[in-house]
């Protein structure tokens, strides 16, 4: 055990240049909607979300963790993460994005991972596969009168295939950039319009609308993505994941079997 943990601590030690990537820091306790809590996290249009295990103001319809207004759902790792719409169908036109200065502006001709994990609000009664993220040199910004940020091409999206419609485990969106140079912003969310965004139908929910809760963002070194590959022989859990080497390990096995990492 100890020399898989070397091993993982190993892959697992790269810097994510995200700050505030799991959105456990905040100014002020988010009882009233505000991502701009979680500095320095904001959002380039209208707010976007935050959710903490603090809001027990408005307890269950409100911002906390697990419950809130969109259903019920916990952190992925830590006590908070963000939420954000990518399609509301009877009020068209409707977006909300995260976006956040790097710690380091990116290198150019260097390629970069970048994931971030997602779970549908329990409300929802549709899902949609086009998420994507945005790097840029400056601020993204939505052309006059609209909230959808549809003049952007993400470099990194989800693929169309992937429908995400989990509202229990949270979803992986990755992928890698071959940096320009001078990149420092990342933008999330739905960058097609409505009449380009494809919805499928989810079970449960009430309301018309795709909602995602986020966590656990990352972008850097692709050896920091953490761990990617391995024989899911066993019941396992590694968190947080990516990390800065101090991890920890949860499994659950039967009597007399094995499990195994590749």
């Amino acid at each position: 055990l100890m020399a898989l943990l070397w091993g993982i601590v190993k892959i697992c030690s790269s810097q994510n240049l995200v700050p505030n990537y799991s959105f456990e820091n905040y100014i002020k306790c988010p009882v009233d909607f505000q991502l701009e809590y979680a500095k320095p996290w904001f959002s380039p249009t209208i707010d976007a979300e935050l959710f903490n295990e603090c809001d027990t103001v408005y307890y269950p319809n409100g911002q906390g963790v697990p419950q809130n207004a969109w259903g019920n759902q916990s952190a992925r790792t830590g006590k908070g993460y963000a939420g954000f719409y990518a399609i509301t169908p009877p009020f068209p036109g409707i977006r909300k994005y995260l976006t956040v200065k790097l710690d380091s502006i990116l290198v150019a001709g260097r390629n970069y991972c970048a994931e971030f994990y997602l779970s549908l609000g329990d409300s929802c009664t549709i899902g949609v596969s086009s998420i994507g993220i945005y790097f840029s040199n400056d601020t993204a910004k939505g052309t006059s009168g609209s909230n959808v940020l549809n003049n952007y091409s993400p470099q990194i999206l989800n693929s169309a295939e992937k429908f995400l419609l989990d509202k229990i485990y949270w979803m992986s969106v990755s992928g890698t950039y071959l940096a320009k140079g001078g990149e420092q912003f990342i933008t999330i969310g739905n960058f097609f319009d409505d009449t380009n965004t494809t919805t499928e139908p989810a079970i449960g929910g009430t309301l018309d609308w795709a909602y995602y809760y986020i966590d656990d963002v990352y972008v850097g070194d692709c050896i920091g993505m953490g761990i990617q590959n391995f024989s899911n022989t066993f019941n396992f859990s590694i968190y947080p994941n990516p990390n800065n080497g101090n991890m920890t390990l949860e499994y659950t096995i039967s009597e007399g079997n094995k499990g195994e990492f590749i």
